[in-house]
């Protein structure tokens, strides 16, 4: 009897330090690896949660070259922020990011999916033209 409980004590350890991946998660570990070990290996790794994607090396070689670019001109990583999480159903997860540097910050957007009760990255995007929403959306609102 003793052997059964010392056997499932073990099975219950060993499930708990299995990571769950979450849409939150995937871009908390996303932006671990992007501080840590640059922007290639963090897009190269969150592109591999979905095997469709992985295959899309020119869209994927593109993204990276723009980033970097981008990089090049604005300067040193200070972190992110989660701005909005929006479900749309239980299968789709949006989130966008706030990305700050030096000079200004980047926006990005992913978008999870969840067809099989594993999520991954269904869509992903960046752009610097936050500040041409914030001026528009300053406009129709007055005080």
């Amino acid at each position: 009897m003793k052997q059964f409980i010392y056997i499932g004590l073990m099975l219950l350890l060993i499930s708990c330090n299995e990571k769950v991946n979450t849409p939150k998660s995937l871009v908390t570990d996303f932006f671990e690896i992007y501080e840590k070990q640059g922007s290639d290996i963090a897009l190269n790794t969150i592109f591999q949660t979905n095997k469709y994607m992985i295959n899309e090396t020119n869209a994927i070689e593109n993204l990276k070259e723009s980033l970097i670019s981008h990089i090049n001109i604005i300067g040193n990583y200070h972190g992110y922020e989660i701005i909005s999480e929006y479900p749309v159903g239980k299968s789709i997860k949006h989130y966008t990011c706030i990305v700050n540097y030096d000079k200004q910050p980047l926006r990005f957007n992913f978008t999870f999916y969840n067809a099989n009760n594993s999520w991954v990255l269904y869509g992903l995007n960046f752009d610097n033209k936050i500040m041409d929403e914030l001026d528009s959306m300053a406009k129709f609102h007055y005080y």
